[in-house]
């Protein structure tokens, strides 16, 4: 603490002396003067607002409740905040009924995407889309719905041996359809060989009827 009432000599100050000494070492330092601010130009002070309204979207961004992909899930959580009367909360159950659902089938759905990409990096897999590609360019337009149907069941499920399968199942009706044209035109075959048989057997008769009648003839004169 500082001792006002003596000198650096040791004398007694007098009290105008004291009140000098006071003042001189409490008096205030003068204020800094500060570079008056520059004006900002157009540019820059669009700038400074794209900033600040950046950073109030982020800071909303990540404040924001996530957005779940469920679309019940999304209806859901938009009645609960205004939901008051029983319809309100009777629509609410048939959402999370709703949501629960789609969250089923949206794992079953992930695990058969799963399963077939695993199945698509089996060479087997490969040989059928080349297969089915040479499939699709021979089979008959009959059959291109089916076989179409096939590639397709193929590339979603990436189930060769479904394919395979799905494959078999034409082939066996083409090659039934080939059987049934092959009967029919042996049936047609066999009707033209018994009516040629058949007029050759009248055409027989009819000689020889001729034939019995001239010598009766010949006989007579």
């Amino acid at each position: 603490m500082t001792d006002y009432a003596r000198g650096t000599d040791g004398r007694w100050l007098s009290s105008a002396e004291r009140v000098q000494r006071y003042q001189a070492q409490n008096r205030s330092q003068p204020a800094k003067v500060t570079e008056p601010l520059r004006k900002l130009s157009s540019e820059q002070i669009s700038e400074a607002q794209e900033a600040k309204r950046q950073g109030k979207a982020e800071a909303a961004e990540k404040f924001r409740e996530p957005q779940s992909p469920n679309p019940w899930e999304r209806q859901r959580r938009q009645l609960e905040k205004t939901a008051a009367t029983p319809r309100d909360f009777a629509q609410l159950k048939r959402f999370e009924r709703h949501a629960a659902q789609w969250e089923r089938d949206n794992a079953d759905r992930l695990q058969r995407e799963a399963v077939a990409e695993t199945r698509r990096s089996d060479p087997a897999y490969k040989n059928a889309v080349e297969h089915s590609d040479a499939f699709l360019r021979t089979i008959a337009p009959d059959f291109l719905a089916a076989a179409s149907n096939a590639r397709g069941y193929l590339e979603a499920s990436g189930d060769f041996d479904g394919y395979w399968a799905k494959v078999s199942a034409i082939e066996s009706e083409v090659w039934s359809r080939e059987d049934a044209k092959t009967s029919e035109l042996a049936l047609k075959a066999s009707a033209s060989m018994t009516e040629f048989k058949e007029q050759c057997d009248r055409s027989n008769e009819a000689a020889a009827r001729l034939r019995t009648a001239q010598s009766l003839t010949g006989e007579s004169e």
